[in-house]
């Protein structure tokens, strides 16, 4: 969290100001959407967040397991299929967001 901290004071400012990452959660049905939300609905945040996992995976200051896990989430993250499924959720979550809300 310091490092997207760092990186998020460094490039954003104001009420686009994310202040922690949000977690999906397993019995929440409305959080894949708002934690979806945060991420692309700034278009500087999914840029931090793969500054954040570049940082994390070449720092020397890492453990080998964050390097690792780190390394592996930005593959991931600048895939095409990742990016495409990610928006193609997003537009179905958007749809039972009022939904999920009320459940």
């Amino acid at each position: 969290m310091d490092v997207w901290n760092k990186c998020v004071q460094a490039e954003s400012s104001g009420s686009g100001t994310l202040k922690k990452l949000m977690k999906l959660g397993k019995t929440r049905w409305w959080s894949a959407f708002k934690a979806i939300s945060r991420i692309t609905d700034e278009p500087n945040s999914y840029f931090i967040l793969l500054g954040v996992l570049w940082e994390l995976s070449t720092s020397n200051k890492s453990t080998a397991a964050t390097k690792r896990a780190s390394e592996a989430l930005l593959k991931n993250y600048i895939s095409f299929t990742y990016v495409l499924t990610v928006i193609v959720l997003k537009k179905v979550l958007a749809e039972f967001n009022p939904v999920t809300k009320y459940l």
